[in-house]
């Protein structure tokens, strides 16, 4: 512990560098681990491996004495797959006869990757490069390597499309293909120890997993090539013992991320290699204490990203698949968090099923997932359903990745879902509150859906935003309000852009942001939010929650929001700012793509058919405009998908206020009538309700009146939690 006499200066330490004392040691033994003395380590024992061969486990032979035959040791790693990780002859015959039939998309789609990869044009992150017959992998900032797309061709990701594609087909063309490749980084392995790629192994032990893959994949094939398949494995047993060197070095997801390779290879590497046994050990044992670490009790994600979130999920979800498939046990700290982050995904789903997009997340085809996001959640439910669930033949997710993971575990059979999404959840922990209409249709109104981020996020290097208290609406059809999306994670003005505030359906206060937003992943100081109180009843659903981030600035401002969700079509936001004196407001909500006009102080947007209507009032009259795709400076923008930015109506309220401002935006679709907002003397507004009831939350006092529902601001600001 600090001692009082040092605190001071730690604290002004951290205030400068935004990094402790300790993280700064740790940083030069980083540097100098990564840059002198690791390669001088691995170069060492590559060396050591040319002379004395590989450290293989003795394994006894028909007539009982120990031999190391590598024909030998792949069948038994093949037998060792078929039993915890990849396939085996047994699953091969169930693919190639029954997955064409029950996924011919997923393997049409795949055997064009295959195809395309034959003629040296490879499939990354939704598009496509030509990298030729005959690549060189180990060229720095080469199409390989380009700065957009980090570096993760060098995972071998192709190599598992090859592999699938010949189980798929039987035809060998895949596995000759896969060995050409193959073979061109491995003669030139010696002469990269001392590489550019030192900086970094976010890919390295994905990279050893595929090339154990392969092993499997075209076993029958190689097993005649034994000093090819024998080089294989020598590459394997060096990224295996890297990693676990390394392992130290990184943080967040990527400690995860490291963890779950090296445990898997430990996992799969146990029959041949005495040392496997000691990654697991070690990886498990780091997985226990990060999931802890980087998982909320309510289930979601410290880096308050919903695209990190779900990658995160999925190396859980596979360590548990294959550990409990080769009947091992795990930590129960590992199934409790991989449960508790399906049941807040499960909660975050959309009316269109799809996942809200805060923080660094796309749609798209995603590096670190190896597919979509989309693909892959419908893969974690499955998984989950197959994992813990006692009728698993009723699940709805029969997603096509699920075969290739589950092997023979998988089960074919499918059904409808009978499971009921919760109306109103609130995770107070991690900030994020999700507020639905009910799964019922009323008077054929369709299903609302908002997502807030109210959360605390940690300064330095996240993947979170600059967004707190901002929210998306969605309905059955899709989007309403948007999150910007993350469009790429290289630096740029356009980068800074989608991870502002400006960027987001919330307050920027004197043109700063919640969190100041610099290079690819800083975000200082951390967002300072917290829900403050939450309501619901047969007729809606209300949070609101708050943020002192700008009690930074001179002005000292505190921002709340209430947010109020109707079954009958109808989102009201309430915002208050207090300060101290004059300060400027920029309140702002970015809509779907589509058209925003304004006709008799009301907003109308549509899109394909769909139509909602905003009406707005303040206790200070601010500017109203819309932004459309503006360049400099960036504003008025949607990155659904990786790198593909669109322009989409962007609403702002600007001005001066003094001391106080109150706004209220109602949202209502086109099919409830028009709507009046109005904030008077008695800061009040009305609606029509069935069945309205009293409630309270934080700055919001709701009364009814007969059959209507009165919003009262008056004064009350006492906190009640309901």
């Amino acid at each position: 512990m600090k001692s009082n006499v040092l605190k001071p200066v730690f604290t002004y330490w951290e205030k400068l560098t935004h990094r402790s004392p300790g993280y700064l040691l740790f940083w030069i033994k980083h540097r100098i681990g990564q840059r002198f003395l690791d390669p001088i380590w691995l170069s060492h024992l590559h060396s050591d491996i040319q002379k004395a061969g590989l450290p293989f486990k003795k394994l006894p032979d028909e007539s009982g004495h120990h031999s190391p035959d590598i024909r030998k040791i792949l069948t038994v790693l093949e037998l060792n797959a078929n039993r915890c990780f990849f396939f085996g002859e047994q699953d091969r015959n169930t693919l190639f006869l029954e997955y064409k039939a029950r996924f011919p998309e997923a393997a049409s789609l795949l055997i064009e990757e295959a195809n395309d990869l034959l003629k040296g044009k490879i499939h990354y992150a939704g598009e496509i490069f030509e990298i030729g017959d005959t690549p060189d992998w180990h060229i720095p900032h080469n199409i390989l390597f380009d700065h957009l797309y980090h570096n993760s061709c060098e995972a071998f990701y192709w190599l598992r499309v090859l592999g699938k594609a010949y189980w798929l087909t039987n035809d060998s063309i895949y596995a000759e293909h896969a060995k050409k490749w193959l073979t061109l980084w491995l003669d030139t392995i010696p002469d990269h120890f001392h590489s550019d790629f030192w900086k970094d192994i976010n890919f390295f032990g994905t990279r050893a997993l595929n090339i154990f893959a392969s092993l499997i994949l075209f076993s029958d094939i190689w097993i005649d090539d034994t000093k090819f398949v024998e080089k294989l494995l020598g590459q394997i047993y060096l990224h295996g013992n890297l990693l676990e060197r390394r392992l130290e070095y990184l943080g967040a997801n990527h400690l995860i991320w490291q963890a779950h390779d090296l445990a898997l290879l430990g996992l799969v590497l146990e029959p041949i290699f005495d040392c496997a046994a000691t990654w697991q050990t070690k990886a498990l044992g780091i997985l226990e204490t990060q999931v802890n670490r980087q998982f909320h009790s309510d289930g979601i994600n410290f880096e308050l990203s919903i695209g990190y979130q779900v990658f995160v999920t999925k190396l859980v979800g596979e360590i548990i698949s294959c550990f409990w498939k080769a009947g091992k046990t795990l930590p129960p700290q590992i199934v409790w968090r991989f449960k508790q982050s399906i049941q807040a995904l499960e909660t975050l789903l959309r009316p269109d099923g799809k996942l809200p997009l805060y923080g660094d997340s796309y749609r798209s085809h995603d590096s670190n997932l190896e597919t979509s996001t989309d693909e892959v959640v419908s893969l974690l439910f499955g998984l989950h359903d197959r994992l813990f669930s006692e009728e698993t033949r009723f699940s709805k997710y029969d997603s096509p990745l699920l075969p290739w993971l589950m092997g023979r575990t998988y089960i074919w059979d499918n059904g409808a879902s009978t499971k009921e999404k919760s109306f109103l959840h609130c995770a107070p922990e991690s900030g994020v509150a999700v507020l639905k209409t009910s799964s019922e249709k009323v008077n054929n109104k369709k299903n609302l859906y908002t997502c807030i981020q109210a959360g605390k996020s940690e300064q330095g290097k996240v993947h979170a935003h600059a967004d707190t208290l901002s929210l998306e609406l969605a309905d059955d059809d899709g989007a309403i309000l948007v999150d910007p999306g993350a469009y790429m994670e290289n630096r740029g003005p356009f980068r800074t852009y989608f991870r502002s505030t400006l960027a987001h359906n919330t307050i920027r206060v004197d043109q700063q942001d919640i969190s100041q937003v610099s290079d690819k992943f800083y975000l200082w100081p951390h967002t300072c939010g917290e829900i403050t109180g939450c309501h619901q009843n047969t007729e809606l659903t209300a949070i609101e929650a708050q943020h002192s981030s700008y009690m930074r600035l001179p002005a000292r401002v505190l921002h709340k929001r209430a947010v109020i969700l109707f079954k009958t079509n109808y989102l009201i936001i309430l915002d208050e700012l207090t300060g101290k004196g004059q300060f400027f407001v920029e309140r702002m909500f970015h809509f779907a793509p589509g058209m925003l006009s304004n006709s008799q102080s009301q907003w109308r947007w549509q899109s394909n058919g769909r139509m909602w209507e905003m009406t707005n009032a303040s206790t200070t009259e601010l500017k109203e405009e819309i932004v459309l795709g503006n360049e400099d400076p960036p504003l008025g923008w949607f990155a659904e998908y990786r790198g593909k930015r669109v322009e989409i109506p962007t609403f702002r309220q600007s001005g001066f206020v003094v001391n106080t401002l109150k706004c209220m935006t109602i949202l209502t679709s086109n099919d409830v009538g028009q709507v009046q907002a109005t904030i008077g003397q008695s800061e009040s507004y009305a609606i029509e309700s069935k069945e309205a009831v009293q409630f309270n939350i934080g700055i919001l006092k709701i009364v009814p009146f007969e059959n209507w529902y009165n919003f009262n601001w008056s004064g009350f600001n006492e906190e009640v939690f309901l």
